[in-house]
């Protein structure tokens, strides 16, 4: 792993978070929904990349697990999070292939993030499954997250069972940073190349006056999917590092200039056995 990020690891190491517990009632409807997810959810990734070899992404020695890793990056200063970024690795042309395969592990990331991703929603995000031809869909696990209510780092232990269903498809691309510019561009006078993912295709559902508020609400999120711009370089192999930007006139942000959300991300490889795992609910964490 990339010196800053072991060293910034190692100094947040003394700070944990309690796993909350489920009530046995919603626990047991939960583990029932994943086992019906993996037969029902099944696409796959497609072409030869079933058949490739995976190579998950190796922790840093001092967390027990993936779940134990994401913890403690939620618990570190946004900071942190953005100075590390800044170093990561972007593509070095328009067409150098995203660093990340099959369906992988996300997690927010940063203290303050956490809290913000949590409050729109992303507390219930996992991952993404990324596909031939740099398209993807988010993997999203049941509870309600919009509003802060629940998030997926507390409710589930990711090992026994994390169900997920496939949703927001988005495409990847290359471009020049939009976090660059508003951080870095003024001092240093570059810019640097990322892997951009986006969201044009995704789904708002028309409201219904019979709906009334939970229409609404409902609609918000893919809402707010649909008006993101994710920015991605790798921090090292199997592990990247992302931002999240409001679009120029999107949803919460009626500006003609891109907004940063606050909101960071992390994406680790993980695999199916040493396979790339063609479905979110055949992950090995």
């Amino acid at each position: 792993m990339g010196a800053l990020l072991r060293l910034a690891l190692l100094l947040t190491a003394a700070f944990g978070c309690v796993t909350a517990q489920l009530p046995q009632q919603l626990s047991n409807v939960l583990s029932g929904l994943g086992s019906m997810m993996i037969d029902t959810f099944s696409d796959t990734i497609g072409g030869e990349l079933g058949y490739a070899k995976c190579v998950p992404y190796e922790i840093p020695a001092q967390f027990e697990s993936y779940q134990d890793f994401c913890r403690h990056l939620s618990q570190m200063e946004d900071e942190e999070i953005d100075n590390i970024f800044k170093e990561g690795t972007g593509p070095q042309s328009p067409y150098d292939a995203f660093p990340l395969k099959g369906c992988v592990l996300g997690c927010i990331i940063g203290k303050n993030s956490y809290e913000r991703g949590a409050l729109w929603g992303s507390g219930s995000w996992s991952g993404k499954c990324i596909r031939n031809n740099n398209e993807l869909k988010n993997l999203l696990t049941p509870i309600p997250s919009l509003g802060g209510a629940m998030t997926v780092m507390d409710t589930f232990e990711w090992s026994e069972m994390l169900p997920v269903t496939e949703r927001y498809p988005g495409s990847i691309s290359v471009d020049w940073s939009w976090w660059d510019a508003y951080n870095t561009l003024a001092s240093s006078g570059r810019m640097s190349r990322v892997w951009t993912l986006s969201y044009d295709d995704v789904v708002i559902p028309e409201p219904s006056p019979d709906d009334g508020p939970l229409g609404e609400l409902m609609a918000a999120y893919p809402k707010l999917v649909k008006g993101s711009r994710d920015e991605v370089r790798m921090i090292e192999p199997g592990l990247v590092f992302g931002q999240l930007f409001r679009r120029p006139n999107s949803y919460l942000n009626p500006l003609p200039v891109p907004v940063d959300s606050g909101i960071r991300f992390a994406m680790i490889q993980v695999c199916q056995g040493d396979r790339y795992a063609m479905n979110g609910n055949l992950r090995d964490l």
